[in-house]
């Protein structure tokens, strides 16, 4: 057996060589970089190849496919060893037709045991279907009785025609065809098969006594995979056979990892589905009537599901609670911790409706503990008094909110400068309280970091300076289109489809 070892490492391909040596015949080539590892793929034409993810100046991705591009290699099968644990790497090297990945360090003999059992799997014809299409009974009967005896389940013919009627009746995994043959040649059904059946992965062997590159020409521009000139040996072709019975079972659990791909998917987009429906529960239905103001809010999570979120709820004495928060990272891990900070706070801001102050500290409390270290919540809340036209406000780590006077073209920062939520106790984070008193006219605005941090291709972000300049041009411009318009303007700049991150605003207009 003929093994390539390509890897950067020379500690790591004497490892592959010592775990691989008591392969039958094992002759071992190595190589130190893809291009190198290419070049000896096509020298030796391996038996099996293994592969490192990641090597200097390579795109190995790019080397697993050429493989698999190159008809006389595509039936190789190849090991990727790597420590990296991305998926994005990973799928990427499966999705290029990597047979399997092995992660460093795995145990003494798990490889060893992997590829014994896929050659030998590979190597086994049982449930292999192979149509033997020759007018000649003699090689008919040679071929047919070579495959029968290792398992192979086989169909024979005289001509091309009873050909095409077996491919239409039966399911054909292998084809080994005379050229010349009454009624149709061999040539002519592997165009059917290619053509009219549209089957690609069948493999097509034909068989020749005429030796001419023309007819080897005409054979392989039809689509056929190999070819054998009269007489052959029966270990002729049974190598033949075998190499392409490989590549079978190569499609074959290739097909099975990609149905099986299929159904997590399916499996995560239903999971997904029902997050998000979960996770609307944290978000208002309806915004709350506000006597003297108005009222509007955006949420655009990265992915199906975030971890921003927002609430906007009545309080005693015509009092009303107006929170945003940002939950690190995005996706699935952001939102359940969403749920969790989501829940604390709410249960907190009901149960004492006068002190953004004690709310802050009774969430951070409850929430100290029970967050990875680098999980962490920030938020800003505030509670607006509609009879005073006030706002008592804390922030624990969050963007600062911004007033807009629309009348003095002024703006103010609302900050309390608080630490973010759950890493630390009560004792480090000592959230305050202030207020701000309200004229008619001006605009609250509160926002996730999506809005100041999305970049454009020369990696300048947003910033403030753009985000109060656009708001202050657009102050007579309902609050709804300026959220949208913020939005869409973010976009434009950094020429990008979607925001990077969960995006998140609410304003508050008093009149």
């Amino acid at each position: 057996m003929k093994i390539l070892i390509i890897d950067g490492s020379r500690v790591a391909r004497t490892f592959i060589k010592r775990e691989l040596s008591s392969l039958p015949d094992a002759q071992f080539f190595e190589a130190e970089n893809g291009e190198e590892g290419f070049n000896q793929v096509l020298k030796y034409v391996p038996d099996l190849i293994t592969m490192g993810l990641i090597m200097k100046g390579n795109d190995n991705n790019s080397l697993i496919m050429k493989i698999r591009h190159t008809p006389e290699l595509s039936h190789i099968p190849v090991i990727v060893i790597t420590s990296s644990t991305e998926d994005e790497a990973i799928n990427h090297a499966f999705d290029a037709g990597a047979a399997e990945i092995f992660f460093k360090p795995f145990p003494d003999g798990k490889l060893m045991n992997y590829v014994k059992t896929m050659f030998r799997k590979e190597q086994d014809l049982t449930n292999i279907n192979i149509l033997v299409a020759d007018d000649s009974s003699t090689v008919r009967s040679i071929i047919l009785r070579t495959l029968s005896s290792v398992g192979a389940t086989t169909f024979g013919c005289v001509n091309g025609e009873e050909a095409i009627e077996i491919l239409n009746r039966q399911p054909i995994d292998m084809i080994i065809s005379d050229y010349i043959m009454p009624k149709k040649d061999g040539i002519e059904v592997c165009k059917y098969v290619r053509t009219e059946l549209n089957r690609d992965d069948i493999p097509f062997i034909l068989l020749t006594a005429v030796g001419e590159r023309s007819v080897v020409l005409d054979a392989l521009n039809a689509g056929a995979n190999d070819y054998l000139t009269k007489p052959f040996s029966r270990e002729e072709i049974m190598a033949r056979i075998k190499n392409h019975v490989r590549m079978i079972h190569f499609n074959r659990r290739l097909q099975l990892e990609l149905a099986e791909r299929k159904k997590r998917e399916l499996a995560m987009i239903y999971e997904l589905n029902q997050a998000r429906e979960t996770q609307k529960v944290l978000l208002p239905t309806k915004l709350p009537e506000i006597p003297g103001a108005r009222l509007a809010a955006k949420y655009v999570p990265m992915d199906q599901i975030g971890g921003d979120f927002y609430n906007i709820f009545p309080l005693e004495d015509n009092r009303f609670g107006i929170m945003i928060a940002d939950v690190t990272g995005h996706g699935v891990p952001a939102a359940l911790i969403s749920f969790m900070v989501s829940g604390i706070f709410t249960n907190n801001a009901l149960t004492v409706p006068s002190s953004t102050k004690l709310v802050m500290d009774l969430t951070n409390h409850y929430l100290h503990g029970k967050l990875r270290d680098d999980k962490f919540a920030t938020m800003f809340y505030a509670i607006y008094d509609a009879d005073e036209q006030s706002l008592l406000f804390t922030n624990a780590g969050h963007n600062v909110a911004y007033v807009f006077r629309g009348e003095t073209d002024e703006h103010f920062e609302l900050d309390t400068d608080g630490i973010f939520l759950g890493p630390f106790p009560n004792e480090i984070t000592n959230y305050k309280e202030k207020e701000f008193q309200f004229n008619p006219g001006d605009r609250l605005l509160l926002y996730t970091d999506a809005i100041m941090e999305i970049a454009d291709e020369t990696g300048e972000m947003f910033g403030e300076e753009r985000l109060l300049a656009l708001v202050k041009s657009n102050k007579d411009t309902p609050l709804n289109e300026l959220l949208d318009l913020i939005y869409d303007e973010c976009l434009r700049f950094s020429g990008r489809d979607g925001m990077a991150d969960d995006c998140t605003m609410v304003a508050l207009e008093i009149l």
